[in-house]
């Protein structure tokens, strides 16, 4: 088996349930990993300054597959982004008034440099969204924002659904069938859907450093816990669930990893150099 590329999600799946990972390992990794010519992403959900928050003082050349494949980096290189139209932003929130309030517990709007939220919100809301969405801005009506308002291009639209909600799937459902076709949503773990450009996910991601740097899909091995890790990890035959993974991720993935407290993903990294 020759692997020229590891692909890796993080929460649930790099990281453990405290949002870190053992930095010492990963650091003995990657003179190993330098030595045989393979690349390491990151494919995540959340934002580009967290991600690269998290590897700060981690000497390696990391690639950043942030927003659900919406934006990607090459280290401290902006590679590409998948910005959604202005247009189809105002018709994601109309969708979103169609719901009953107490439903929706927090909707955030993100762009390639910062994810915005509404003035008002509860500090601890707000802590918990910093947690993932690290470089924050606060404006006063967030149904009114635009890549004009802000002067960025907007790639995500994140809606956290309250586990309260009743019959919380098909309302989630319900949500999704009424996005417009352009745009699909992927559930990326807390009830949290995020909303893009409809043909772009972590797999297409992926699929740049694939292009650049000529690699098979079978010379990747890709690790993931959610739905939104489901395009990638039916990228390649080299595909890992966590245990800790849904059940869905599972019948997808050719593999299961220990779970993400168990460091998995430096385990099954560490075997497959081995061999």
């Amino acid at each position: 088996m020759s692997i020229r590329l590891i692909a890796v999600d993080m929460d649930g799946t790099f990281l453990n349930d405290q949002n870190e990972f053992n930095r010492q390992r990963f650091q003995n990794l990657l003179p190993q990993l330098a030595a045989k010519d393979i690349k390491f992403a990151v494919a995540s959900g959340s934002q580009y300054q967290r991600l690269q928050g998290k590897f700060a003082g981690i000497d390696a050349e990391i690639f950043f597959i942030s927003q659900n494949g919406s934006v990607v980096h090459d280290g401290d290189e902006f590679l590409a982004a998948a910005p959604i139209t202005d247009d189809l932003i105002r018709d994601v929130f109309t969708v979103i008034a169609e719901f009953p309030v107490e439903y929706i517990s927090q909707v955030i709007v993100s762009g390639v440099e910062k994810t915005y939220v509404e003035s008002g919100i509860p500090a601890e809301v707000q802590a918990m969204v910093a947690e993932y969405f690290s470089d924050l801005a606060v404006i006063d009506n967030l149904s009114k924002i635009s890549s004009a308002t802000v002067g960025e291009g907007l790639t995500k639209i994140g809606v956290r659904f309250s586990s309260k909600t009743p019959n919380l799937e098909a309302v989630i459902a319900n949500f999704r069938a009424k996005l417009p076709a352009q745009l699909a949503s992927l559930n990326s773990g807390f009830n949290i859907e995020l909303v893009g450009v409809g043909d772009v996910n972590k797999a297409t991601g992926i699929k740049m450093i694939q292009d650049k740097y000529d690699i098979a899909p079978d010379e990747i091995v890709t690790f993931g816990d959610n739905e939104n890790d489901i395009a990638m990890l039916a990228l390649t035959p080299h595909s890992y669930a966590m245990e800790n993974a849904h059940s869905k991720v599972k019948e997808i993935a050719q593999h299961v990893a220990p779970t993400n407290n168990e460091e998995g993903v430096l385990t099954v990294i560490e075997q497959l150099l081995a061999e």
